[in-house]
Order: structure tokens, then C-alpha cells, then sequence
């Protein structure tokens, strides 16, 4: 089946009920422009293997392809190892914690207090969020805090201390970032360099490059493949 724009516009009701479903559920760097584009994939996708002659509605078939196309690129902004995406859900709970007893936003210290660890072992696991998405969570109330889609904000905008630096853990940022672009093709890297490092939406990136934004999406996902290898 081939889509043409009056099925698109048919299907548009389809689309938007996936995307608004989903970017309430994420952080709010992650555009929801983005979300939508992973969507449109999963349509054309649909499109591409529907055959009528099975007799399923072209909607009931494209719904859950749409689905598994948002869930496919939320997936790959995921790129470090699962070590360390287990010691920062331990980092968020411990944060959590550390809220609760301080009725406030805590500070580094608190918060590595709560997860029972010191301080520089509490820096090194903050820097592996650095070039990851996190998981949002409410912010406390009196911290006044918001960030775009409903009261949350990323983990790591709240309990990185910005006055701390360390050089070798920067030095070490540095070296894994330039290596994992380094396996990127010119699109690929202009995809990430303009949306996860420039913050442009994926529209602006697709623009630029000439190409569609289903076409963007599928060079960043490609991409994400490329630099999770390199973890």
C-alpha cells in the first residue's frame, strides 16, 4: 500500500493520539517534533507490509506499529551500558529520598549521603548521564521548578553540582563522544550534532539536510546503534 497524502491526512487523528501519549510520559528534552517523526516511520512502515487481502482495516493494522515505532526510537536514545543505567535509577531513588527528608531540592552531598557513597563516587556516576536521557521525575513543590510538559525535570539538570568539575571525567566525556561520532556517516552525525547536541528539533535537522523527517529519524536511530557500540 502507498500512502498518499489524503491517507496521511486520514491517519493524522491515529498519529497524534500515539505522540501526545507518549511525550507526556517523557523528559521534556526530548522534542515531542521528534516523537512524531518515529511515528510517521512506524506509518510508512505499516503501509509498506499492509496487504488488504487479509482483511484487517488499514488503522487496527497501523496502530501498533505506530506504537512500536515511538517505543523503537525512545529505545535507541538509550545508549550506555545497563551498569550504568542501573546506578542511576539508584542515583534517582536516592534523590527522591534525599528530597522527602530535606522537604527542598537537596544538594550533592544529600543526595550521596542517601545513596551511601562518597562524593567523588557520586560525580563519577552523575557524568555517565551527561550524553543520556534520563528518567524525569516530579519535582518537589516548593522548589518551584518546571520544565515544559507537566512538573518535572531531568535528574541530571537538578543534582549535578555545575561548580564541580572534573577533568579527567570531562577528559573522558570528550574522548567517548568523539569516538562514537566517529562512527557516524556525514548524515548521521549532522542528525546528532543538530538534535542531541545542538538541540534544533528533528524538522530543522531534516530541512538542512534536504530530507524528510522520517528519513532524520531513521539516520538517528542508525546513529544511536552506531554509538551504543562504542559504550
Amino acid at each position: 500500500m502507498t500512502l498518499t497524502d489524503a491517507d496521511v491526512k486520514k491517519y493524522k487523528p491515529l498519529v497524534e493520539f500515539h505522540v501526545k501519549r507518549y511525550s507526556k510520559r517523557v523528559p521534556c528534552h526530548i522534542s515531542e517534533d521528534d516523537i512524531r517523526g518515529a511515528a510517521y516511520v512506524g506509518l510508512l512502515e505499516a503501509a509498506a507490509k499492509f496487504d488488504k487481502n487479509l482483511g484487517w482495516k488499514f488503522g487496527t493494522f497501523a496502530a501498533p506499529r505506530v506504537k512500536g515505532a515511538i517505543l523503537d526510537y525512545l529505545r535507541a536514545l538509550d545508549w550506555v551500558p545497563r551498569g550504568t543505567r542501573r546506578r542511576t535509577f539508584e542515583l534517582e531513588r536516592a534523590f527522591k529520598a534525599a528530597a522527602q527528608d530535606a522537604q527542598a531540592v537537596p544538594n550533592a552531598e544529600q543526595v550521596a549521603d542517601a545513596a551511601d557513597m562518597s562524593l567523588d563516587d557520586y560525580y563519577e556516576a552523575v557524568a555517565a548521564t551527561k550524553y543520556r536521557p534520563v528518567t524525569s521525575f516530579e519535582s518537589n513543590r516548593q522548589s518551584g521548578r518546571k520544565c515544559g510538559r507537566g512538573d518535572s525535570v531531568a535528574f541530571e539538570e537538578v543534582v549535578a553540582d555545575r561548580g564541580a568539575v572534573n577533568p579527567e571525567r570531562e577528559a573522558g566525556n570528550r574522548l567517548y563522544l568523539k569516538r562514537a561520532l566517529a562512527r557516524l556517516n556525514p548524515s548521521e552525525r549532522a542528525v546528532i550534532e543538530g538534535c542531541d547536541l545542538g538541540g534544533a528539533t528533528l524538522k530543522k535537522v531534516a530541512e538542512g539536510l534536504g530530507v524528510t523527517e522520517g528519513r532524520a529519524c531513521q539516520l538517528r536511530r542508525a546513529a544511536y546503534t552506531k554509538m551504543r557500540a562504542a559504550a
